[in-house]
């Protein structure tokens, strides 16, 4: 269970890594500190993101950045992109010559990564920019894969871009320690030093003692043993 991040709170996360009570504080006022009593009584007129003079809607933002703040954490990206903006960068980056990542500077998923649209299609912005500069993948199995591992940072550089299989994709992540798996995963009770220990630990303790330690059900124990979870922890 992951806990609120805010220091000394034992309450659960709800969002953005804060409980629901940090997390409403946080939706009133910015921060998760300031009680609705502390608020700010006197908010100002106009906007005061940048240069924009709208009408004052909640965080000393107007409505349309007061939503981009709220869907995307930065009021500065754009919740719509028009296709023909989008296409004219993708058509413009298509021959970038750099080593560096390149961001992609419109709207992206909650996992980070960029969003476009393509012959109707809303698909990846990496996946677009891969089909511009390598052409059509080979197979209906092929994904686009990153050899930087950022693409769930919104990277689109076309040199960091490549056709490959999901298993092909799926070594690329371990490589780069972007999968999920093992302590990463959410869902997961034990951490790879546990599991390491639990299999020292095989013939010198029960199934049961140790499933009892660990917090753990007997079967996950066994798997454990028997390597049928965890199988690719050494």
């Amino acid at each position: 269970m992951k806990k609120c991040s805010v220091k000394g709170c034992e309450n659960k996360s709800r969002s953005r890594g804060l409980c629901p009570k940090h997390y409403t504080r946080w939706l009133k006022s910015g921060n998760p500190l300031v009680t609705s009593r502390e608020v700010n009584t006197n908010p100002p007129e106009h906007c005061t993101f940048g240069d924009c003079k709208k009408k004052h809607y909640a965080k000393g933002l107007c409505s349309a950045h007061y939503n981009r703040l709220i869907r995307h954490g930065d009021p500065s990206i754009k919740l719509r992109t028009s296709q023909g903006e989008a296409a004219r960068w993708l058509d413009e980056h298509r021959i970038y010559s750099g080593d560096e990542c390149l961001e992609w500077p419109f709207v992206k998923d909650r996992k980070g990564y960029g969003l476009a649209t393509l012959d109707g299609v809303q698909r990846t912005a990496s996946n677009v920019m891969c089909r511009l500069a390598n052409g059509e993948p080979p197979s209906e199995k092929h994904e686009c894969a990153h050899t930087c591992g950022k693409g769930h940072k919104g990277c689109v550089n076309p040199n960091h871009l490549r056709w490959a299989t999901r298993k092909e994709n799926h070594h690329d992540k371990i490589h780069h320690g972007t999968t999920n798996r093992g302590s990463r995963n959410s869902t997961s009770k034990l951490k790879e030093s546990e599991v390491k220990e639990i299999r020292k630990l095989k013939g010198i303790n029960t199934c049961f003692e140790l499933a009892e330690i660990y917090s753990v059900t007997t079967s996950t124990i066994s798997a454990i043993w028997t390597r049928k979870r965890w199988a690719w922890l050494k």
